[in-house]
């Protein structure tokens, strides 16, 4: 019996149509069929029954030829909207139900509900991951290319539902493959298209020993029909410098470097300290690498004390100093009203408690090949420029923090602004990974922002309105969801379509700052529901959004690295002088990648041939799973910073790639070191670590002599190792390095404090706070001021000026608030509420800001207008 509701002892389903047959009085006699007793009726010898069996037949057989003209005169009605036609369509689908079983469903015909790929651009060999969901139904699975032709996958049941199957197919290619592939099911005996198709875009394998012409190659001895005269300021191959400035019609062309106190100033623009930001940027070529400019060495490279000579800052575009003929007079251009201010030298040796020594192991390998005694090339000498002199264009937020000194994330100025509103919102996706799902744009999450030339944007795949629109500003932003997404600043819509990577990223994008179309991200995990892919730090073309390069996190067959996770949380830095992306991945090793650009910017095309030089370092005592780095690093000269997970910070030389001073700042390390001129031309680094390998202790923030490693002060804020809601303590957000009017100040964000920690900077606090943003003297490491937030937070905060220098700090928190303050006072000038987890970091490109938000059905990228 049915014990169900809607069901009785004599009552039918709910919901169904009520039966023909009139139930019998009794109810065992509609139950139970009683058998025929033959006895009952016996057979006489007067009957007939032969003779009735006749009869009997004959009927039989008239009526078998009246239903077969039924039939045929049936099967002749056309299946139309007539009468008939609608009678015919109602009679097979009752006939149909009848043979089906009265009451039961048809089988549900064989078909697949969902079809991905990932990844589905790369450079071949490459393995691409399909999965495939059908019902249960399906006999077997396949993917064919556009010809129809199987491609020659290994295919396995993952997962059975209850009404669905999960397959997961491999494919492996060796030689590149382009174009769409479809799934097709096996129904009964015949292979049947399901209109699920992916587009694959594998590129040919790089040939190690092609050789690729770096683009605007100059040779040395030629010289121009007239000297081209532009907007950029010619810079030679090394300054010319003496006591006084000087000033000619001309520029000065000698022989030979000298080397003096003061720069040559000859008849060429005024340079400011802020590179004007136009309407349209003009593309510049690529500063020519031979023999290494703009960075003037005074002692051999490769001596114990070497010497950092920067560049006047802003440091503009090297180009070959043009041989001027005798009849050749150049046009005069605006005399400058003042020199560029110089950024002295500084000499690089470690202090005695910051000995190199701490680092016990180092291993540098060209390729696959062991070096001893790395010396890089002097036409390769890395030079990476000073601050906003690491872009050589008004492009826009090139990588995490802007640029290489992670001082901030912020271009251009502001009104004087007084409030937040929202000015659009994109909603971000999901991707599942294999024990949970990744949703939103994550830490640090925080998007870059460019403003590409004329020839670059035209040269794009973006949409036509978007290619033609004069000035546009492109916000990109990798996500925790496995997407790139392109978007406008102005108004959010999809400059093009975004990038299905797959697996989740953590990497802020970093472009090129000479504005080439080339773009690297890293990713955060590569174990999905739907199987392991590769992982490590993408490189991609972004003229075509195709996939170039890739650094593998795991080493390939190598397997040199210590930590085997294979995760890029850091951003890169391309030096724009020699073309070099300096990468460190959460193996805890250190990429020097020559990319060898080519781009023809008049033919829309750019090609890289990228090789590299890894090192990888162990410190003291130190256990191999503890040498990733999750902090981005940050560069001067040739001269790179970074701290790993046990908080062992070092100064490398990467022209040599020698440790230069190493210290041990106790903690891991996640937010990004940060480096600073004071007003005295010294070079300072600004870190903070978290509570991590410790059970208790305090947040640590630290300012060190970025020449020698040697400590100027330590603020300490109690923080617990993790709080309820396993939040993270200590300062996971980035530094804001101020400027202008703030430039006395250096800002830190901590999250989980104790209550001791909190009352040491509020005295009259009752509760611990969830998390503080602190306004930190540079010179003595005292607070000036403090603000407690409503959550955690892991955002990094950010500084905005107008044209005066008067500057804001924006921070938000983990529950979504958005905090708009003074920046001299800590006032709060106004507060903004967005929906979704905030942990990822904003960009701010003039009067606009951008962030991302993470959460189920609460994952979005939203544009902030500053008013």
């Amino acid at each position: 019996p049915v014990s169900a509701p809607g069901y009785g002892s004599r009552q039918q389903p709910v919901g169904t149509p009520p039966s023909r047959m009139t139930p019998p009085e009794n109810p065992d006699s509609g139950r139970v069929r009683r058998p025929v007793n033959l006895d009952d009726k016996p057979y006489t010898d007067d009957e007939q029954p032969r003779k009735k069996g006749h009869g009997l037949l004959v009927a039989a057989l008239i009526a078998v030829l009246v239903l077969g003209l039924v039939v045929v005169g049936f099967h002749l009605i056309p299946e139309d909207d007539s009468t008939l036609g609608q009678l015919k369509q109602q009679v097979v689908s009752a006939l149909s139900g009848a043979v089906n079983g009265s009451g039961k469903e048809a089988p549900s015909p064989a078909q697949a509900m969902d079809f991905s790929a990932a990844p589905t651009s790369g450079t071949a060999p490459l393995d691409v991951a399909f999965t495939l969901t059908t019902n249960k139904s399906v006999a077997g699975v396949r993917v064919v290319d556009e010809d129809g032709q199987p491609l020659n996958t290994s295919t396995s049941v993952a997962m059975d539902n209850a009404d669905s199957r999960i397959w997961l197919l491999n494919l492996h290619v060796d030689s590149g493959f382009e174009g769409a592939v479809q799934a097709q099911i096996l129904d009964g005996d015949a292979w049947v298209d399901t209109g699920k198709t992916q587009l694959l875009e594998i590129s040919m394998p790089v040939q190690p020993t092609q050789e690729v012409a770096t683009f605007a190659q100059v040779t040395p001895t030629a010289a121009p029909a007239e000297p081209e005269v532009t907007d950029a300021p010619v810079i030679t191959d090394a300054p010319v410098v003496t006591d006084e400035p000087v000033v000619t019609d001309e520029p000065v062309v000698t022989d030979e470097p000298v080397v003096t106190d003061e720069p040559v100033v000859t008849d060429e623009p005024v340079v400011t300290d802020e590179p004007e930001i136009t309407d349209e940027p003009t593309f510049t070529p690529a500063p020519e690498a031979t023999p290494a400019p703009v960075v003037v060495v005074v002692t051999d490279v490769v001596v114990p004390t070497q010497t950092i000579a920067p560049t006047a800052t802003p440091t503009m575009i090297p180009t070959e100093a043009p041989t001027v003929e005798p009849t050749a007079t150049p046009e005069p251009t605006p005399v400058p009203t003042e020199a560029p201010s110089p950024t002295p030298a500084i000499a690089v040796s470690a202090s005695e408690a910051a000995d190199p020594s701490l680092i016990r192991t180092v291993n540098v390998y060209n390729g696959s090949e062991k070096v001893e005694n790395y010396d890089r090339a002097v036409e390769d000498a890395i030079n990476v420029p000073a601050a906003d002199g690491y872009t050589t264009g008004p492009y826009g937020v090139m990588t995490f923090r802007g640029n290489a000194f992670r001082q901030n994330a912020a271009v251009g100025n502001v009104g004087d602004i007084s409030s937040m509103k929202v000015a659009w919102q994109v909603e971000a996706g999901s991707v599942k990974g294999s024990s949970s799902t990744y949703y939103g744009i994550g830490y640090t999450g925080q998007p870059a922002i460019i403003k590409w030339s004329k020839e670059v944007r035209e040269a794009t795949n973006m949409v036509e309105e978007k290619r033609t629109k004069s000035a546009m500003k492109e916000v990109i932003v990798a996500g925790y969801d496995g997407k790139i997404y392109f978007l406008d600043l102005e108004d959010g819509q999809p400059t093009r379509d975004a990038i299905n990577v797959g697996f989740p990223m953590r990497g802020t994008p970093s472009l090129h700052p000479l504005g080439y179309p080339i773009m690297s991200v890293g990713q955060y995990a590569r174990k999905m529901a739907s199987g392991e892919g590769d992982i490590g730090l993408r490189v991609f073309n972004l003229l075509t959004q195709k996939q170039v390069h890739m650094l593998d996190g795991l080493d390939g067959k190598l397997d040199r690295m210590y930590y085997a996770v294979g995760a890029f949380d850091t951003s890169s830095i391309i030096d724009p002088v020699s073309d070099t992306m300096i990468s460190v991945g959460t193996n805890g090793m250190l990429y020097l990648t020559k990319l060898n650009c080519e781009f023809d910017y008049n033919g829309g095309t750019i090609k890289v041939d990228p090789s590299s030089v890894v090192m990888r370092s162990l410190a003291k005592d130190q256990d191999k799973k503890r040498v990733g780095v999750e902090s981005s690093h940050a560069m001067y000269a040739n001269y790179v910073y970074y701290a790993d997970l046990d908080g062992i910070l070092r100064c490398v030389d990467t022209n040599s790639l020698t440790p230069v001073w190493a210290v041990d700042t106790g903690d891991t390390v996640e937010a990004a070191i940060a480096l600073d001129f004071d007003a005295q031309d010294q070079l300072w680094l600004y870190t903070a670590n978290t509570l991590q390998t410790r059970s208790k202790g305090n947040c640590q923030i630290r300012r060190f002599d970025a020449a020698t490693g040697e400590e100027s002060w330590v603020l300490e804020i109690g923080v617990s190792k993790k709080n309820k809601n396993e939040r993270i303590g200590g300062a996971m957000a980035s530094p804001v390095v101020g400027q202008n009017e703030l430039s006395d100040l250096v800002y830190f964000t901590v999250s989980c404090l104790t209550k001791d920690g909190t009352r040491a900077i509020f005295a009259d606090a009752e509760d611990a706070a969830a998390a503080v943003i602190v306004a930190v003297n540079k010179q003595s490491g005292e607070i000036v001021w403090a603000r407690e937030l409503d959550s955690y937070a892991y955002s990094s905060p950010v500084a905005v000026y107008n044209e005066a220098g008067k500057g804001w700090i924006i921070q938000a928190s983990g529950n979504g608030t958005l905090y708009l303050m003074d920046g001299l006072t800590g006032n709060v000038v106004n507060t903004l509420q967005v929906e979704g987890t905030i942990e990822a970091s904003p960009a701010v490109y003039r009067n606009t800001l951008v962030i991302g938000t993470t959460g189920r059905k609460t994952s979005f990228i939203y544009g902030i207008t500053l008013e």
